[in-house]
């Protein structure tokens, strides 16, 4: 505990403190927080699924969990493979049961959905928005806004990522405080650009349809919870719930406290 509360020692006196986790919704129970920190405010970001499968799979290539000679073209069989080996990949793009929990646990007035689409399409719409959920100054708007920031990418030096990796795991271990001024340093920056492999990630015809099938069923459940058109993550329309359906959805609805 004591190590998780030494990042916000120069919080005080701020009007919102916080910070950010790409997997506590997936891989923290809500109570956690709620036992630890109170009844804080959730910030959740939702990107297309089958983009962030996409993305993750690329990600795991670069940590080594997927070898790159093997699986740098994303076809239907890498994809199976993958899968079976990490079933992560496709689990932690099924949104809706776990944000249900965490409607469930703090109350609907304290978790704020994004949809990562919208970032894209008003940035400072989506800003202003979730400064007004935080109670802060909504007239800010940051100098980075609209830029793209951490893009991922296949290396294209294997012995190059290994001690990139081990440097990083290093760091975390010894100085984690040191991870993000040395990854905004011009030396990262340098080393990203001539470690990224031009050819990238390829992805195979019928890659993202299979993708989009396999989602599509939570992505209409996503839409009803959040009462949002998410047509644009899916290939066909939403079939109406059945009566039965439907009572369990309503039942099951985040209880605003």
């Amino acid at each position: 505990m004591d190590a998780y509360l030494k990042y916000f020692r120069g919080g005080r006196g701020y009007t919102a403190v916080g910070e950010v986790c790409a997997s506590y919704m997936t891989n923290l129970r809500p109570e956690v927080i709620r036992d630890v920190c109170g009844r804080v405010r959730i910030i959740v970001v939702l990107r297309n699924p089958v983009e962030r499968f996409i993305s993750h799979y690329r990600h795991y290539i670069r940590q080594g969990k997927l070898d790159k000679r093997g699986f740098q073209a994303l076809t239907l069989n890498t994809m199976a493979s993958a899968t079976g080996l990490l079933p992560e990949l496709l689990r932690f793009g099924q949104y809706t049961a776990d944000l249900q929990s965490y409607l469930d646990t703090f109350g609907a007035a304290r978790v704020h959905v994004i949809i990562n689409d919208d970032i894209d399409a008003a940035p400072v719409t989506v800003v202003q928005r979730l400064y007004r959920f935080l109670g802060v100054n909504p007239d800010f708007v940051p100098p980075a806004i609209g830029g793209r920031v951490n893009q991922g990418y296949v290396h294209r030096y294997e012995p190059l990522e290994i001690v990139r990796r081990h440097v990083s795991a290093l760091l975390r271990a010894r100085a984690d405080w040191a991870i993000e001024p040395i990854g905004r340093s011009r030396p990262a920056r340098a080393f990203k650009r001539l470690n990224r492999d031009p050819a990238g990630l390829t992805v195979a015809p019928g890659v993202r349809e299979r993708l989009h099938d396999y989602y599509a069923e939570d992505v209409c459940r996503l839409e009803r919870l959040l009462e949002l058109d998410l047509s644009a993550w899916r290939r066909e329309p939403c079939l109406q719930p059945t009566a039965a359906q439907h009572t369990a959805e309503r039942a099951a609805m985040p209880r605003v406290p």
